[in-house]
């Protein structure tokens, strides 16, 4: 799972540049992968983890360790999710990762047309905004030493289905 979040993310940033869809999910896919490396290394670690409540507690701790997981978080949930069963984070704001670019055409007097997606990986809370890039950067490098340090790099454990 870490080589698929590395290789979503440099899909991202190579096409970051072309404004397209395609740029926009790659970089959504890897918030969400980061969010779920917890499920896949809690139950690489325990298998009866997820079924005894030791998810929560494990997702909590690596969230406590590198709080960018917040962020993964929000977009992954946010996504998939009409409505989060635990509640939307009001502090993160994660739609400048895309934004709408509007203007108002002069023979036109009713709102705004749209014009376009524009692929924009900011990412913004309380303390400011933050590139999104650079935010997957720095969980990429907590799930490597996370991995290292339970002794999983080279392991391969699949859930069971269902």
């Amino acid at each position: 799972m870490l080589s698929k979040l590395k290789w979503e993310r440099d899909l991202a940033v190579n096409l970051g540049s072309t404004n397209t869809l395609e740029a926009i999910f790659a970089l959504v896919n890897a918030f969400t992968t980061a969010w779920h490396l917890a499920e896949w290394t809690s139950y690489a670690v325990d298998p009866t983890s997820i079924a005894t409540g030791g998810l929560g507690e494990y997702r909590a701790d690596v969230v406590r360790r590198c709080p960018e997981l917040r962020f993964c978080d929000q977009v992954a949930n946010t996504v998939k999710h009409r409505q989060r069963l635990r509640g939307n984070d009001p502090g993160i704001i994660a739609r400048s990762m895309v934004r709408s670019v509007l203007r108002r055409r002069e023979d036109y007097a009713g709102p705004p047309v749209h014009l376009a997606l524009v692929f924009d990986p900011r990412i913004r809370d309380a303390a400011g905004e933050h590139s999104a890039i650079a935010v997957i950067d720095t969980v990429i490098d907590f799930w490597a030493g996370e991995l290292e340090r339970l002794q999983l790099t080279r392991r391969v454990n699949h859930p069971p289905n269902g």
